[in-house]
């Protein structure tokens, strides 16, 4: 099982979650490559370089994102995942991507979700072919390597349990010049 909460460049950005089928091993073995998430090329204007889009990508944004879930009714140490909800907040403008997996496919996460899941962070992707599947349109044949792979900076990283009431967020600003 797979959570991505943020799969991103600068003109497109996915969140998906993946479900695997239970296996007869310790090792996964038949996983939703697909998945069920929301990808923001299919939402107009709503993500990418410039000041026509509603999270200008050219600029810092926060991104958070929301498990909805409740403790199971069967195991009271467990919680059932009902949703999950990726918000991209920048200054005053905000855009949900929201999962289209059904609490059904969510629910099928729930026991890894449980044991613990581990948080990992990869720059990966370097040709077109292999990043179509994200971005293409609006991307077009060039690579990611050299002046086309800028940095990605990640700060201010946090990690609130399930059930506990989450502060507001933060509103990005701008980064100091580099």
């Amino acid at each position: 099982p797979e959570l991505d909460i943020m799969e991103a460049n600068t003109h497109a950005f996915v969140a998906t979650p993946h479900t695997c089928d239970v296996p007869s091993t310790p090792r996964f073995a038949n996983c939703d490559r697909a998945g069920r998430g929301r990808n923001t090329k299919d939402m107009g204007n709503a993500y990418g370089p410039g000041a026509g889009h509603t999270i200008d990508t050219t600029r810092p944004f926060q991104v958070r994102t929301t498990f909805r879930g409740r403790p199971s009714s069967t195991d009271p140490g467990a919680a059932r995942f009902l949703g999950m909800t990726t918000e991209l907040l920048q200054g005053g403008a905000s855009l949900a991507v929201e999962s289209r997996a059904d609490a059904k496919y969510l629910g099928a996460l729930a026991p890894s979700m449980n044991a613990g899941l581990a948080l990992r962070m990869s720059y990966w992707g370097d040709t077109p072919e292999m990043m179509s599947w994200m971005d293409s349109p609006p991307c077009g044949s060039q690579r990611c390597f050299g002046a086309n792979a800028g940095p990605a900076t990640i700060s201010d990283l946090t990690v609130h349990p399930i059930g506990q009431p989450v502060p507001p967020p933060v509103r990005a600003t701008e980064a100091p010049p580099v």
